[in-house]
């Protein structure tokens, strides 16, 4: 329908034309009756007509009525009606094409309103679709998206046609040349005559196939179809072009938030296995013969290092410190395989060999063969203040006494290498003020920003400046060392430190 403005505008024309010529100019809006061609050339009254239309559509009719004016001045009048009439059609024609891109970009504008929810995705899908249809005055459209692979495309929605009607719903990409060349040389117009036409469903002559896709990767195409055999405008390239646009964006969105989700859950997965694996200080045994100190941090949300204070019968007190092979995920994975067979065993934790044999059949039989993990394990009993271990390739312990620091020994070969294994083990006889000090190679290997070491000397030297010290003060003097050490450098490794002081 012509706007209020133009309306108005054409009878001020029409009296304006008909006080400079003298010749009297009406128009008839297209919404009353209007007679055909032959009634207009034999219509009494009216000596001239023009047919005013936006190109599609009849606007009205423009007449100039026969009275007693001076035929001298007829061919003047209908030079300049004549004039003036398509002077109109180009401004109707003008309306039309202003009021049709209002249209389309107040659909574009509700379109793009349409929430991104998870729920509603089949629904965002549909309603595209059908804007697509829409704006390019179409028959049917249809979305197929890209697989994971890039080789194949796959029907994913439909409007106006029926799914089980559209021939090859999961196409190969070389194969399907139209989509292929829309996705990487821009928008294909198809028609029936083509020798694709296996790709229109029935009765579809004409089709137009725009790329779907995002600033980094292509994710699927967009068709339109229709019945006409037609030629798609530039216009018509450009809206589907910006649906196309849009429904990328959606499924951009939908996948972020599919995306947050999955992160969301596994983050609070990794924090509960984290606090599973964690060793709090009031897990530590109380005894006035002795003290323990411990901490276990990961430089991820899980981490590889093996940190256990196990009460025994008659006061004693198991200590194991390991070091899974790799970092995060698959660390985490063995230390947890180790941990578990450490607590599920029912044999005597006192016997240490026997408990490392038992460690390592169990980690043979569920760890691949390129993952391993060193591991101090050792007994302490307070009456005797004797502390027995086995040590399976792990840092060497230090006994920090008096003035000296005193390294010990090592027994045998990682967890989880070789099934028959041995080991060996020590017994350390451990005196009033002697501080024991187990760590994995995260502190040692701790490293600075010029790359140096903070080694197993800097953490007895730590402890030895602090001898008088508790427990839980050397451990945190050593840690802070370290800390301050690695400013400026790498993060790291896992850290374990557990310092066991006789009293």
């Amino acid at each position: 329908m012509l706007a209020t403005k133009v309306l108005r505008l054409i009878p001020d024309l029409c009296r304006e034309f008909s006080r400079l010529t003298g010749w009297r100019l009406e128009f008839t809006l297209a919404e009353h009756p209007l007679p055909d061609e032959d009634a207009l050339n034999d219509e009494s009254g009216y000596c001239w007509h023009a047919l005013i239309d936006d190109g599609q559509r009849p606007a009205g009719i423009l007449r100039m009525a026969a009275g007693d004016e001076p035929l001298s001045t007829y061919a003047a009048a209908t030079s300049m009606a004549t004039v003036l009439a398509e002077l109109l059609k180009s401004l109707v024609a003008e309306r039309r094409h202003v009021e049709s891109r209002d249209d389309d970009v107040s659909t574009l504008v509700n379109l793009g309103m349409a929430g991104p929810v998870r729920e509603n995705l089949a629904f965002l899908l549909n309603q595209l679709l059908r804007g697509a249809v829409q704006l390019t005055a179409s028959f049917s459209a249809a979305f197929f998206l890209l697989d994971s692979t890039t080789s194949l495309l796959r029907l994913r929605a439909v409007h106006q046609v029926a799914a089980d009607e559209m021939p090859q719903p999961m196409r190969s990409i070389v194969a399907s040349h139209i989509d292929l060349r829309a996705l990487t040389e821009g928008a294909q117009v198809m028609t029936a005559e083509q020798p694709e036409v296996h790709m229109l469903p029935p009765g579809i002559r004409s089709a137009m196939c725009v790329a779907v896709e995002s600033e980094t990767m292509p994710i699927g195409t967009l068709w339109v179809y229709d019945r006409r055999e037609r030629t798609y405008e530039d216009r018509d390239r450009h809206v589907l072009q910006s649906i196309a646009a849009q429904l990328a964006g959606v499924l951009e969105r939908v996948a972020l938030l599919r995306g947050s989700e999955s992160h969301d859950r596994i983050a609070r997965d990794l924090e509960a296995a984290s606090r599973v694996h964690s060793v709090a200080p009031f897990d530590l045994p109380a005894d006035d013969r002795y003290e323990l100190a411990s901490r276990c941090a990961s430089c991820y949300e899980l981490g590889g290092d093996l940190c256990e204070i196990i009460p025994l019968p008659a006061g004693r007190v198991a200590i194991a410190v390991g070091d899974a092979t790799g970092n995060s995920i698959p660390a985490s994975l063995i230390m947890s395989a180790a941990r578990g067979a450490l607590h599920a065993d029912p044999g005597d934790h006192t016997q240490v060999v026997q408990t490392m044999l038992r460690l390592n059949r169990a980690l043979v039989a569920v760890i691949d063969s390129h993952q391993f993990m060193s591991l101090c394990y050792g007994v302490f009993d307070p009456e005797t203040r004797q502390f027995t271990y086995s040590n399976a390739g792990h840092p060497i312990p230090l006994l920090v006494r008096e003035h000296a620091i005193l390294p010990l020994k090592s027994h045998g070969l990682l967890l989880g290498v070789l099934p028959d294994a041995t080991y060996g083990s020590a017994t350390v006889n451990l005196q009033p003020g002697d501080v024991l000090v187990l760590y994995s190679d995260g502190m040692s290997e701790a490293r600075s920003h010029t790359d140096e070491m903070f080694r197993a000397e800097g953490i007895g030297d730590a402890v030895l400046h602090g001898i008088e010290r508790s427990a839980a003060a050397m451990l945190e003097n050593v840690w802070h060392r370290v800390d301050s050490h690695m400013a400026g450098g790498d993060p790291g490794d896992d850290r374990t430190l557990v310092i066991l002081r006789v009293l």
